[in-house]
């Protein structure tokens, strides 16, 4: 991602410390944060396809949200999270009960997130 025409310098990145100085600790943070995401709520092999157009969707909608956050003084880290998750019940709503907003709601609090993200997921 350092290397990218978004971010990409005069020389490129040829280490982990010049793409981290680069990149700032606020966009590794948000690499590291979706990953998890991705790994540990969006990997069902079964419905493959749905979630990786799921998860590109959830991306820039978190990507977004920061934005927003960010031109409001809110938390950054939060909203990038809420954005990322606010649609994760989709990825099951098909194989349990209740609407995609109620399904992501139970997930998020599963998994340990904090009642903002909860809230806003389950909208």
């Amino acid at each position: 991602m350092a290397n990218s025409a978004a971010y990409v310098g005069a020389v490129p990145c040829s280490s982990l410390q010049q793409a981290v100085s680069r990149l700032g600790l606020q966009m590794i943070t948000e690499i590291a944060m979706a990953v998890s995401v991705r790994g540990r709520m969006f990997g069902n092999p079964r419905c493959a396809e749905l979630l990786a157009a799921l998860w590109k969707h959830s991306v820039l909608t978190a990507w977004f949200t920061k934005e927003i956050a960010r031109a409001h003084g809110h938390n950054v880290e939060v909203a990038f999270l809420c954005g990322l998750l606010h649609d994760v019940g989709k990825a099951v709503d098909h194989e349990v009960e209740g609407s995609h907003a109620s399904i992501g709601a139970r997930i998020c609090k599963k998994f340990g997130e904090n009642e903002t993200v909860i809230n806003a997921v389950g909208g």
